[in-house]
């Protein structure tokens, strides 16, 4: 039988915020680097033995608690189904699961139409109470920019702005800057 891998990075970082710790700190107390506490809270690896260890050891934690629900899960599978080559070309849009639950991957997944609703930005409930901005590269593949734009049309406050030259690797670069249109928008909304 294989072994389940452990993806709980919601969970680390509700721990380590309701510590008070920064993520330099937690790292260094649980005995990884920053990288690495980086990637488990945002379940791109999952969570090591020696990380289990040291949260019971140093901070007393019952691991039971860190066993994860169905969402992470879900989100940790198609985050590695769709690394797969076949998705080169074309990516499906992520921002309404629904219809991932009429491919082959589902097979893995088993995701319920309740899950894929809940878990779909396009139909997450529309706060009016908080300002969304949507920053989206202009290089982007054509799904990403669609994707943006239904985000927008769906949470009706919601602003588009679309980054000229920019795509997801680097859209965010901006942010060094400190009077970049994305750290101004940023700003403008706190």
């Amino acid at each position: 039988m294989a072994t389940q891998k452990l993806y709980a990075g919601a969970k680390l970082r509700e721990m380590r915020t309701k510590l008070g710790l920064t993520q330099k700190d937690f790292a260094a107390k649980l005995g990884v680097s920053l990288p690495y506490l980086n990637q488990m809270e945002n379940n791109n690896r999952p969570v090591s033995t020696t990380v289990v260890l040291a949260l019971a050891q140093e901070f007393g934690l019952d691991v039971t608690e860190l066993s994860t629900g169905d969402s992470e899960r879900l989100v940790s599978d198609m985050r590695e189904a769709l690394a797969d080559p076949v998705f080169a070309d074309t990516m499906p849009p992520l921002a309404d699961l629904r219809p991932l639950r009429r491919t082959v991957m589902n097979a893995d997944f088993h995701m319920l139409e309740v899950e894929a609703i809940a878990e779909s930005p396009l139909l997450m409930h529309n706060r009016h109470d908080v300002p969304v901005t949507v920053w989206v590269g202009g290089d982007e593949r054509p799904a990403f920019l669609d994707q943006a734009r239904w985000l927008c049309e769906a949470w009706t406050h919601a602003k588009l702005h679309v980054a000229p030259g920019r795509h997801h690797f680097d859209v965010i670069e901006d942010l060094e800057l400190p009077d970049s249109p994305l750290t101004n928008a940023l700003l403008d909304e706190i």
